[in-house]
């Protein structure tokens, strides 16, 4: 169902449409992804234990999730207002000071 959501907002964005909620749901499907492949590649060794790292992987999706839609909120909220939203530049600010880490993190 979230990978339903993402390719509605990617093939059919509404005009006012931001950036931020898709890479929001992007990234959620993608630890999804991740935290479930270990997970059942965990389970057919036989070497799966609950309360692991791999629940983080889990618990972040969600996460995302939420963040998606409070930034989806904040930007909708700031356009009636008629100003910039502010978590955005404060989001890019973040992103950008964790860019140089993200290979890494993939790789983990």
């Amino acid at each position: 169902m979230l990978a339903g959501a993402l390719l509605l907002f990617l093939y059919s964005p509404h005009p006012k449409q931001k950036v931020i909620p898709i890479v929001f749901l992007a990234a959620s499907l993608l630890f999804a992804i991740v935290a479930d492949s270990i997970y059942c590649r965990q389970t057919l060794l036989g070497i799966f234990y609950s309360s692991e790292l791999i629940d983080a992987g889990w618990i972040a999706s969600g996460l995302l999730v939420g963040l998606a839609g409070l930034s989806q909120f904040e930007s909708v909220r700031s356009e009636e207002m008629g100003s910039e939203p502010v978590v955005r530049s404060r989001l890019f600010t973040r992103l950008s000071s964790i860019r140089s880490y993200l290979p890494y993190i993939i790789l983990f």
